[in-house]
């Protein structure tokens, strides 16, 4: 997944997250020196996005995105069933309904379900998607408590054509729910970017040993976009707070995912800790009264 900070061929620029209630600098902001005028002033006119200093700068929020972000609980997307070796399609719904219901299958397992991990995949058939789906499920099949209460699905752009790749994908890659956005409103949302075939050629031949090492290879039968490009969405509690892009040929950093995760978590302990300090203050105040 690509540093989602560095400007991509779109001219696409990274938009600092800190809330602008509170424009205070993260000391790794400090540090790199890219705190300048224009991402005050972006700061400064944008919706709040609070954001941990512990957190990667490469899951930061896009511009494209923070734009877009009040839009998309309402993007519709359809629910695939990819059991028994056949796609079928249920009834659409919105995509904060559809963040919902997954935390609410998750929480049936007695796990407080607060964060979503949504990939937003390519192409099924493609040898970089699957790579970074077998990753992710490496990640949620960690057995550590920094995983309990996560939980993962997909969205796909199309399934029509694509049936093969697309239960092989879910098969043997990423066994998680998948959903179909028929209108790719969520690959637009994260910049509309495409794939450069040039590129894609160069990083396929740098990246094939890896990939062959693990097994993988692509799987197309000519069916489906595999250009517009798309990538990982980190929610809370229904809401969007990081995110990154995809990079092809690269491996994700799960350590990356870990320490955002690690932050977001950290949160309620945080809020917790301070409101049960107000309540000792107020019943010490009190009590001298």
């Amino acid at each position: 997944m690509r540093v989602s900070s560095v400007s991509d061929a779109n001219n696409k620029t990274r938009a600092t997250p800190f809330a602008k209630s509170n424009m205070s600098i993260p000391t790794s902001v400090k540090k790199s020196g890219s705190w300048d005028q224009q991402s005050a002033a972006t700061a400064s006119t944008t919706e709040e996005f609070s954001v941990d200093a512990d957190v990667p700068r490469s899951l930061w929020l896009s511009q494209s995105l923070r734009e877009n972000v009040d839009k998309m609980p309402k993007i519709q997307l359809v629910p695939l069933n990819c059991t028994f070796g056949v796609v079928n399609q249920k009834p659409a719904m919105s995509m904060k309904s559809a963040l919902k219901k997954e935390r609410q299958a998750l929480h049936k397992n007695d796990k407080k379900s607060d964060i979503s991990i949504v990939f937003a995949v390519r192409h099924p058939g493609c040898v970089q998607v699957r790579e970074h789906g077998l990753q992710l499920s490496e990640l949620a099949a960690s057995k550590d408590d920094l995983m309990r209460g996560v939980n993962f699905w997909g969205i796909v752009k199309e399934s029509s054509g694509q049936e093969q790749s697309l239960l092989n994908f879910y098969d043997n890659y990423f066994h998680f729910p998948l959903y179909v956005d028929n209108k790719w409103s969520i690959y637009k949302a994260m910049g509309d970017r495409k794939l450069c075939i040039i590129n894609a050629v160069k990083q396929a031949f740098r990246a094939r040993s890896r990939w062959a090492s693990k097994g993988l290879c692509n799987q197309f039968n000519g069916k489906g976009d595999a250009r517009l490009q798309g990538g990982i969405l980190i929610f809370k509690r229904g809401k969007l707070r990081f995110a990154c892009d995809e990079v092809f040929g690269k491996e994700l950093d799960l350590n990356d995912f870990r320490a955002t995760i690690r932050a977001l978590k950290d949160e309620d302990v945080t809020s917790s800790t301070e409101m049960s300090s107000s309540t000792e203050s107020f019943v010490s105040t009190r009590i001298e009264i």
